[in-house]
């Protein structure tokens, strides 16, 4: 009869290697298609290009198969508060990702980030601006990653 300390390291490790294996995908691998902008936003279409390989990548679905087309609905950019010195701006995007194939499918996500504008500074502000536009497309595809690898498509 195995001890309980043999017992408890054998649940251990069989917890860990279940925590280090996570969900299957369901699906992939899937490969970053044309990205269309129609905002005036420089490097937009760059960002959602590389967050989406990137998140693709970390979870071992980016390959040859289906491409994945982004288009950018809509990029805004606003005031939300101000006050004495500082400002908070926020920026909010909507992407529309389309998979062509066998088995097309379509999603439409949108999301904002707010930053900290304080108009004094107008190279720090603009790098804070950057930044959220940067951290917003690097989230849209962490989240358009997980839609493809994860969520069933409807049957034919």
């Amino acid at each position: 009869m195995a001890s309980p300390r043999v017992n408890l390291a054998v649940l251990l490790v069989a917890v860990l290697a279940a925590c280090q294996l996570g969900r299957p995908p369901v699906g992939g691998p899937f490969q970053v298609g044309a990205v269309r902008v129609a905002a005036p936003e420089p490097g937009l279409g760059d960002a959602l290009s590389s967050g989406l390989a990137g998140a693709l990548a970390r979870r071992g679905g980016l390959g040859a198969g289906p491409h994945v087309a982004l288009r950018v609905l809509a990029a805004e950019e606003g005031v939300r508060a101000a006050g004495e010195g500082a400002r908070v701006h926020q920026v909010t995007l909507r992407v529309e990702a389309v998979v062509s194939g066998a088995r097309p499918r379509r999603l439409v996500w949108s999301g904002s980030r707010d930053y900290g504008a304080s108009g004094l500074d107008p190279l720090a502000d603009a790098q804070a601006r950057a930044d959220a536009w940067g951290r917003i497309s690097a989230r849209a595809g962490d989240e358009i990653a997980a839609w493809l690898l994860y969520a069933p498509s409807e049957a034919p």
